[in-house]
């Protein structure tokens, strides 16, 4: 009898974490205006996002046993991950481009290379989970990675400047209207290689 009450808490526990995630993840979705819900539920999506983070313990500082407790709890069984990433999203608002500065002088521009529509997908994906994060060490070792990958097909660049950006899509009214989408440069970041000319 006790058994099957301490299942059914853990069980009920599980899914309103699952339920919390999604929602959470719906309500970003709306509060940054990916959807075609009025602008009167963004400030309701804003608040309601903010009290799910508190519920998750995601406001709290990095210190925190709750947010380590249900942060803990949401990696190891797959729940952050599972319903925050693999779940379906409106994904191509962010765009990242390169710079690379060769020794002589040169610059040239770069965007990542795309092979199939999956990996177009995973780095929208990706890129989107980059501009959400918080931590700017994290961004930047994520980023760091991009631009490894880039310099490895052009190792002779001295340096590469990462630039992520997002694109605005205009309202369908403005749309209607003849207005079209814009490109705006979030964040920036050099990085410096070490030449080495070949023998």
């Amino acid at each position: 009898m006790l058994r099957n009450r301490l299942l059914l808490i853990a069980a009920t526990v599980h899914l309103a974490l699952i339920v919390a995630i999604s929602a959470r993840d719906t309500f970003t979705v709306v509060r940054e205006g990916k959807t075609l819900v009025p602008d009167y539920w963004m400030y309701i999506s804003h608040s309601s996002e903010t009290a799910l983070k508190n519920a998750l313990g995601q406001n709290f500082s990095k210190h925190n046993a709750y947010r380590q407790s249900i942060g803990t709890y949401l990696n190891a069984a797959g729940v952050e991950a599972g319903y925050g990433f693999f779940a379906p999203n409106i994904p191509g608002t962010n765009k990242i481009s390169f710079e690379l500065h060769y020794p002589d002088g040169r610059v040239a521009d770069e965007l990542p290379t795309l092979h199939n529509r999956a990996t177009a997908f995973r780095l929208a994906s990706l890129l989107d989970l980059i501009a959400r994060t918080d931590e700017e060490v994290v961004r930047e070792g994520l980023i760091k990675y991009l631009v490894y990958a880039v310099w490895r097909e052009h190792p002779e660049a001295a340096s590469i400047r990462a630039i992520l950006g997002s694109v605005n899509f205009p309202a369908p009214g403005e749309y209607a209207r003849g207005q079209r989408e814009s490109y705006r440069a979030l964040r920036t970041y050099d990085f410096t290689f070490e030449f080495r000319p070949e023998n």
